[in-house]
């Protein structure tokens, strides 16, 4: 039988599953970009970085489901 407290804990996980978002075309994760051009991920982020404060880049959060558990992941796409 499962605890008041992971009862509550279930219900919010449920909440906050049907705020999942679906990552439109064209936006793609930091591990993306690490794997596209073959750089670690601070390298990766530095650059990214970079990009959105020139507005090369743009930046957008997405409620996804990682191991189970929604959560907000940072996500960018190109704008030239």
């Amino acid at each position: 039988m499962k605890s008041e407290a992971q009862r509550l804990l279930d219900l919010i996980y449920e909440e906050a599953r049907n705020e999942l978002e679906p990552v439109p075309p064209g936006w793609h994760s930091i591990r993306h970009y690490m794997k596209e051009w073959d750089f670690c991920r601070s390298q990766t982020e530095r650059y990214i970085k970079l990009a959105v404060k020139k507005k090369i880049m743009e930046h957008r959060r997405f409620m996804v489901v990682i191991k189970g558990r929604p959560t907000k992941v940072s996500h960018y796409r190109a704008t030239k």
